[in-house]
C-alpha cells in the first residue's frame, strides 16, 4: 500500500490490490459477511421462538450487527449489496434505547442509510484501526 497518501480509504486500496494478486478475496469477504448474517437471523428466530424479542435484547443483536456490516464495509463488502439484505431493512426501522456515545455514532452512520456519510466513516475507522491502534483499541472497550 502507498503510504504517501494515508487519507485514501484502505478498505478500497486493499479490494482493488487484492483482487489483482489472489484473485478474489473480495469473495471470501463477503461469505464471511454471509455467515455473520447467518447468524444474526438465527439469533433473531431464537428470540422470536423463546419470546424474549424485548427492546433490550434486539438493541444488542442489531448492535452486532452494526459492527458486523461496518467490518464488512472496510473489508470491502460492497455497500449496494448490504442494502439488498432484508435485515439491513429490518435494522433500519429498528429504534434504538438509550446507548453509549459510541454506539450511539455508529448506528446513527449506519442507519443514515447514506453513502456519503457511510463510506467516509468506514475509511475513517479503517485509518484509525491501522495508523492508530492504541486509539482504536481504547475506543472500541
Amino acid at each position: 500500500m502507498n503510504r504517501s497518501f494515508p487519507l485514501l480509504c484502505r478498505s478500497t486500496m486493499q479490494k482493488n490490490i487484492w483482487k489483482k494478486s489472489l484473485g478474489s478475496i473480495w469473495h471470501q469477504t463477503f461469505s464471511d459477511f454471509e455467515t455473520h448474517l447467518m447468524k444474526i437471523r438465527d439469533l433473531l428466530v431464537l428470540l422470536r421462538n423463546y419470546q424474549v424479542e424485548t427492546q433490550i435484547n434486539l438493541d444488542k443483536v442489531f448492535w452486532v450487527f452494526t459492527r458486523f456490516t461496518l467490518s464488512a464495509l472496510e473489508a470491502g463488502t460492497s455497500l449496494e449489496i448490504i442494502r439488498k439484505e432484508e435485515l439491513f431493512a429490518r435494522y433500519l426501522k429498528h429504534r434504538f434505547g438509550p446507548l453509549g456515545i459510541k454506539k450511539k455514532v455508529l448506528t446513527g452512520i449506519l442507519q443514515s442509510d447514506n453513502a456519503f456519510i457511510i463510506k467516509p466513516a468506514v475509511c475513517l475507522i479503517g485509518f484509525i484501526k491501522q495508523y492508530l491502534p492504541v486509539v482504536f483499541a481504547k475506543v472500541k472497550k
